[in-house]
């Protein structure tokens, strides 16, 4: 069984993620990606090679050791909050740290992989586990489920980078994906996008699957008004609403029928607390304005409209 896997990253209007580069430059970017990652519930996150290069503190371990190790799984603990885990079926990563962020880091190897590395691995308190046994070629669908088996990963989180996401998307395991948009440009030819491949997978087009959206919208009508939203699926059937007073630290919520007097002491009105109804949460709340979400219970329905607070323009 593997875990639910959510590819979360966030994106300019052209699709790229490289932040350094967009313009304008907004700090609240970084932020925002660590506050939809916490609302996300992942018990693991998982990143490519040249991504889990960045956290790395060594150029290379040992060429050489005169122990001999089973190609099995290995684990320095198994009792964490969350993990980080990372691709490198070559063993390229010198670690010289156990965690990243106080998540234990496991990698993801073939059997390829020298027992000098392994030994590195292991007096680094860095786990690894096996998902191939040629090099460079992953078995993604084993390494998901050993994670599952071995240390009970219900949950991950996909964050990168476009090609180890697109090495996912093509194998048919993407079961949900959260992109936030941003009014940001880049428009280089070349620079990284979410979803990307490498030269000899160009040419493999992804599996096709049917995709379920979750969205919300907000624009201004009277006080910055009110937003419409819309998910599709089997909870879309659901008519019970659902009033949210949504903070980015404490959530309360009351069911009921949501009523125009329920709501003329907000500035703003959210419908559909998907990860754009979040990300204008936390934007309009930047703007120092008073904010209240409206969710449907279990789902937003097919038309669910809610009328502005004010038509006083802005």
């Amino acid at each position: 069984m593997k875990p639910y896997l959510i590819c979360h990253m966030i994106a300019s209007v052209g699709g790229r993620t490289l932040l350094r580069r967009w313009r304008p430059v907004d700090e609240s970017r970084g932020p925002l990606f660590e506050r939809l990652h916490e609302r996300l519930g992942s018990d693991a996150w998982l990143v490519g090679r040249v991504t889990g290069q960045e956290y790395a503190k060594l150029d290379a371990y040992p060429r050489h050791t005169e122990q001999v190790y089973p190609r099995e799984p290995w684990f320095a603990r198994r009792d964490a909050a969350a993990y980080g885990v990372v691709l490198d079926a070559r063993g390229k990563i010198a670690w010289g740290r156990a965690d990243i962020g106080r998540d234990p880091i496991v990698v993801v190897l073939t059997e390829t992989v020298s027992d000098a590395h392994l030994a590195g691995l292991r007096k680094d308190g860095v786990s690894y586990i096996f998902a191939g046994e040629r090099e460079r070629e992953l078995d993604l669908g084993r390494a998901l489920a050993i994670l599952n088996e071995e240390l009970g990963i219900k949950r991950l989180e996909l964050n990168g980078g476009g090609v180890t996401n697109g090495s996912f998307l093509r194998a048919g395991l993407i079961d949900e994906v959260s992109l936030p948009i941003f009014p940001a440009v880049d428009g280089a030819k070349g620079a990284p996008c979410v979803f990307d491949s490498r030269d000899a997978g160009a040419g493999t087009a992804a599996r096709s699957a049917r995709w379920r959206s979750q969205a919300a919208r907000c624009w201004r009508a009277g006080r910055y008004g009110c937003a419409t939203g819309s998910r599709t699926g089997e909870r879309a059937a659901h008519s019970s609403r659902v009033l949210i007073e949504a903070d980015m630290g404490t959530t309360s919520a009351a069911t009921g029928n949501v009523e125009a007097s329920e709501t003329s002491d907000f500035d703003a009105i959210i419908i559909g607390a998907g990860v754009s109804g979040l990300y204008q949460l936390y934007k309009l709340r930047e703007l120092g304005l008073r904010v209240r979400v409206l969710e449907a219970g279990g789902g937003i329905g097919r038309h669910l409209v809610f009328e502005p607070v004010s038509r006083r323009p802005v």
